[in-house]
This record gives structure tokens, C-alpha cells and sequence, in this order.
């Protein structure tokens, strides 16, 4: 068994490979050439040399079960996918659709794989049609408010996204989502929860995770006493840190930190660092300009402008950015 997996799943990987690097056209008789040798006539375990319909996240991130009795139009579906072929995947979808207009399950996996090809209003209308078949599936609610999150729909994708807690959804998307939906929304403290909660469902965070949470204390909002959230930010900047010494991102977000904690030294020190890494952070070089030049020290002030100024190539981006760091301080004019 171990070892019908392992040659399947080295057929797949192999053809898509080939298929990707245009060597094989998806068109006509060589799109059914690739489903032949997949058999996608036969039945459906077979389709678990690779991945199962049930297991399988469509567009990458959605898990939706399927109707047995629609299993081998979505294993061709499947197949296409996992070629990299998703509009043709979307193509026999549609078809399939057409033929089943009640199946929630067909309208789920095409809005995934069109949130995946970035067409989230697309994916968001076969969400909604699905959640009228089928109201109680907490997933396709969860999807539908994931969409709306992306589409800066945020207030009908905080209660779309409620209905799906309220359904029993729990997972890492899930929590994310209301994160950035509810920081969207300038409500900081309940954003800080989810971020909490989608970290407790991931076994190994990523550094962008870490990062991503730890920058909201650096924006507006009022939900949150300003101590606890840079004392949370901090700590998740170190966990970040901890995971990848090197992370000019997590360096660079450290250093707005401690910069509006009143710590200059460590501030500087951070940002000298984000720097030592990623000698043409823009962003960087911008900020230890401003902020030295608050400090007093107009020469790193104006090394650092200077430097931010060169890197800058696109001339309107530079004419703002010149006003920004050029102007002279309000004490120094008349």
C-alpha cells in the first residue's frame, strides 16, 4: 500500500511538472490522454494514490465532502487542479453544475478554486448559492466571510463569519480571518484574540504569522489598553525572532515598537538591524530618518533619508517621499 502511494503520488508530481513547464498543452487529445492515465474512469479510491476527495483541500485551502454519486466528475476535477490546471477544473465544474443545480457540494469547490485564481466575487456568489442549498455547513459560511474579508466587505464578513462560530466553526482560517476582518474594523482587542487563537491552531507558526499579529499594535484603536498591547506585540516579535533570527520584517516591526514605547536606543538599534540585512528596505530607511531627526541627530537623519531617496525608482512615490523627509522641522522655520 505504502508503496502504490508513494508511485502515484511520483505520477502526479511528474506530470504536473511537465505540464507547467509547457511541454504537454492541456487541449484537446492530450487533456484526454492526461485523465486516461489517471483513470479517471475508474472508480474513486483510486484517487487516494495521491490525496482523497474527502482529504483534499480545494484551491489549497477547502475541504469540501463530496456526493458519492459525483465522485468521478470530481476526481477530474481533482486531477486538473493538482496539474495546475484550474480553469479547465473550473470549465468541468461548470459543466457538472449545470447538470446538478441543487449540489452545494459543486458550488463549493468551484468558489475555491476561484478564491485561488483571485477572483473572490466570483468565489463569493458560489458561496452564498451554496449556503441557500445547504444553510448549516459552518465551512461554506466561514468561506463566503473569508471572501468578504478579502473584498473589504468587513461588516457583512463579521456577521457571516459569527454564523459560522455559531455553527461550530474552530480552525486556523477560520480565527485568522476574524482577526484581520475585526482589525479591519479598528476593533484592536477582539483582533488580538483571534490572532491568539489561530497561532494556538497551528503546530509550527510561521514568522509572517507572528509578524503579521504583532504589527496590529502599531494602528489605531481603542479596545485595548496601550501597555498590554505592545507588551503582547513584543512578546510575539520574540517568538518571531526566536523562529528566524534574520527576519528583517520582524526587526523592522520590533523597531516601531520600541520606537512608540519611548526605548530610542533600542529602537535604533532595531532598525540598524532591519537594515543589516535588507540594506534597501525603503520603509526602514524612511523611518529611522524621521525618527532620528525627532532624536536630534540630523546626521543619521540625513544619511538615511538620502539612502531612502535613492532607492526609491518610481518618481511620484519619490516627490512624496522627498516632501516627507525634506521639510524642516515646525522649531527650526521662521
Amino acid at each position: 500500500m505504502a508503496g502504490g502511494f508513494q508511485l502515484e503520488y511520483l505520477r502526479v508530481y511528474l506530470l504536473s511538472s511537465v505540464l507547467l513547464s509547457g511541454c504537454l498543452s492541456s487541449d484537446g487529445p492530450n487533456r484526454t490522454r492526461l485523465l486516461s492515465n489517471f483513470g479517471v474512469a475508474d472508480t474513486v479510491e483510486d484517487v487516494a494514490g495521491f490525496e482523497t476527495l474527502e482529504q483534499h483541500r480545494w484551491g489549497g485551502w477547502l475541504r469540501v465532502p463530496i456526493e458519492r454519486k459525483l465522485h468521478r466528475r470530481f476526481k477530474e476535477a481533482c486531477v486538473l487542479e493538482e496539474a495546475g490546471l484550474l480553469e479547465d477544473a473550473i470549465e468541468t465544474l461548470g459543466r457538472l453544475q449545470e447538470k446538478n443545480p441543487d449540489s452545494a457540494c459543486v458550488l463549493e469547490v468551484r468558489g475555491a478554486l476561484y478564491a485561488a485564481l483571485g477572483y473572490q466575487r466570483a468565489a463569493a456568489g458560489d458561496f452564498q448559492r451554496a449556503i441557500w442549498i445547504q444553510p448549516n455547513r459552518a465551512e461554506t459560511w466561514g468561506a463566503l466571510g473569508r471572501m468578504q474579508c478579502e473584498l473589504d466587505l468587513n461588516l457583512q464578513a463579521l456577521a457571516v463569519l459569527e454564523r459560522a462560530g455559531e455553527l461550530g466553526l474552530d480552525s486556523f482560517e477560520y480565527h485568522l480571518t476574524l482577526a484581520r476582518t475585526y482589525r479591519a474594523l479598528a476593533r484592536r482587542g477582539k483582533a488580538a484574540v483571534h490572532y491568539s487563537r489561530s497561532i494556538e491552531h497551528q503546530v509550527n507558526p510561521t514568522v509572517e504569522l507572528y509578524v503579521e499579529a504583532a504589527t496590529l499594535a502599531t494602528e489605531g484603536g481603542n479596545d485595548v489598553p496601550e501597555a498590554e498591547a505592545f507588551e503582547q506585540a513584543l512578546h510575539l516579535i520574540d517568538r518571531a525572532l526566536e523562529l528566524e533570527t534574520n527576519s528583517c520584517q520582524a526587526w523592522f516591526v520590533r523597531a516601531l515598537l520600541l520606537e512608540a514605547a519611548d526605548e530610542p536606543a533600542q529602537a535604533i538599534a532595531a532598525y540598524l538591524r532591519a537594515l543589516e540585512i535588507d540594506p534597501e528596505h525603503i520603509a526602514a530607511w524612511t523611518n529611522l530618518a524621521l525618527y532620528s531627526r525627532r532624536l536630534g541627530d540630523t546626521e543619521m537623519s540625513s544619511e538615511a533619508a538620502c539612502r531612502a531617496l535613492e532607492l526609491e525608482t518610481d518618481a511620484r512615490r519619490r516627490r512624496s517621499l522627498e516632501r516627507l523627509l525634506l521639510k524642516r522641522p515646525a522649531r527650526e522655520k521662521g
